[in-house]
C-alpha cells in the first residue's frame, strides 16, 4: 500500500486470507490429498475441524505437528518422511512467517515429487477463529492490520512499528534496490 502510494509503478497485493477462502472452495482442491503442518495440538484440530466443515474430510493422520524448529538449521526430516509416505497434493505450513518459507524450500529441495506447498501463516487461523477474525470487506481495503492489532495489541503493535523501517527504506531507495554489502 505505502509502495504503491509513492511510485507510478504499481504492486498489485495477493491476499492471504482471500486466497485460502478461494482455494478452500475449489472442489478438485477438496478432493485432493492433504498434510497439514501446525504449531500446536489445538491449532491442528482447529484446522481439521475448519476445513472438514467446508467440504474436506481430514483426519488426524493428516496432520503433523511442527517442533520448534532451530532459527539456524530449519529442517524436519520427520515431516519429510511422512510427506513422502502420504504422497498428498498439499502440504499447508501453517507456522508463520520466517520458518515456514526456509521448511518449504527444504522440503521442495529433498522431496522425490513436487506437491503444492503452501505456506499460510496465520491466515488459515482468521479463518479459524484461533486469530482475530477478519471480515472479507477489510481485507479487500487494506485494514486486516488494525483488527489484529485490536485483538492482540501487545503483540501486533510493536510488530507494526518495526515494519515501518521498510517505510524508510522505500523512500531512500525508491524503486531501486539497496546495494547488498
Amino acid at each position: 500500500m505505502i509502495w504503491n502510494l509513492f511510485n507510478r509503478e504499481k504492486i498489485s497485493r495477493i491476499s492471504g486470507l482471500e486466497f485460502l477462502i478461494e482455494f478452500f472452495a475449489d472442489a478438485e482442491v477438496k478432493a485432493s490429498k492433504f498434510i497439514l503442518a501446525d504449531p500446536t495440538p489445538a491449532d491442528a484440530t482447529a484446522n481439521r475441524n475448519y476445513l472438514n466443515s467446508v467440504g474436506f474430510n481430514l483426519t488426524p493422520g493428516d496432520s503433523y505437528l511442527a517442533p520448534m524448529y532451530e532459527k539456524d538449521n530449519i529442517v524436519d526430516p520427520v515431516l519429510l518422511a511422512k510427506i513422502e509416505e502420504q504422497r498428498p497434493n498439499y502440504v499447508l505450513l501453517n507456522i508463520g512467517g520466517g520458518t515456514q518459507e526456509i521448511l518449504g524450500a527444504y522440503l521442495r529441495k529433498n522431496l522425490s515429487y513436487k506437491p503444492a506447498i503452501i505456506c499460510t501463516g496465520a491466515a488459515i487461523a482468521f479463518l479459524t477463529g484461533r486469530q482475530a477474525s477478519i471480515p472479507t470487506w477489510a481485507d479487500r481495503i487494506y485494514l486486516g492490520w488494525l483488527f489484529r492489532c485490536i485483538a492482540k495489541p501487545n503483540l501486533y503493535i510493536p510488530r507494526y512499528f518495526k515494519a515501518f523501517r521498510l517505510f524508510v527504506l522505500m523512500v531512500q531507495y525508491g524503486p531501486k534496490a539497496p546495494v547488498a554489502i
